[in-house]
């Protein structure tokens, strides 16, 4: 485990929607520490600074700091260079990784401005637009995300070996001849 919380004090549930990543080694450059929570860092570093993204793009436009042309180029190339840090494992250094949650946020954001501006129709047309784009461009990241995850889970020596991995935090595929995740009557073992 990466962090000085017990396993135990670990809620399954904050772990679905705050932290996202397995308490474990191999996910310790995911997530942060606040007190005796784990945060994702892709979420509550990268979320927020795409608000930023959205308020500085909306700025640009609004004092001709950059012409909508120039915001286009600035927010797909700067979004595809930071998530090809990825892909290139540039980001196993946590720093680095907070850096580039944060340079997609502030591209991504400045995207949403630029679509949102260009699209045609009125405020409800403009949003739909835009929040379909926002899924073009999340989808595959998120889906780059989870099987990146899924394979250091299902490479990990340590999978579904209790109390090390837990059943609840697991993401590696699960075995069906041990039927951990299987509740049918017959494999409940008698009190």
């Amino acid at each position: 485990m990466h962090t000085d919380i017990p396993l135990a004090n670990i809620s399954p549930k904050w772990v679905a929607f705050f932290s996202h990543h397995p308490p474990c080694i191999h996910f310790k450059d995911h997530t942060f520490q606040i007190g005796q929570k784990l945060f994702c860092i892709g979420c509550y570093i990268g979320y927020p600074a795409g608000l930023f993204g959205i308020l500085f793009g909306v700025l640009a436009i609004q004092q001709n700091w950059l012409k909508m042309t120039s915001l286009l180029l600035t927010g797909a190339v700067g979004l595809v260079l930071f998530f090809l840090m990825s892909v290139f494992h540039w980001t196993r250094w946590k720093p680095l990784k907070i850096a580039q949650k944060f340079g997609m946020g502030v591209t991504g954001g400045m995207l949403m401005v630029y679509s949102f501006v260009q699209s045609p129709g009125g405020v409800g047309v403009k949003l739909l637009n835009t929040s379909f784009i926002f899924t073009i461009i999340m989808g595959p990241i998120l889906l780059y995300h989870y099987f990146s995850m899924r394979n250091v889970c299902d490479g990990c020596p340590d999978q579904w070996q209790i109390p090390i991995c837990p059943v609840e935090f697991c993401l590696a595929k699960r075995p069906d001849h041990e039927g951990i995740h299987d509740d049918s009557p017959e494999n409940i073992p008698p009190l």
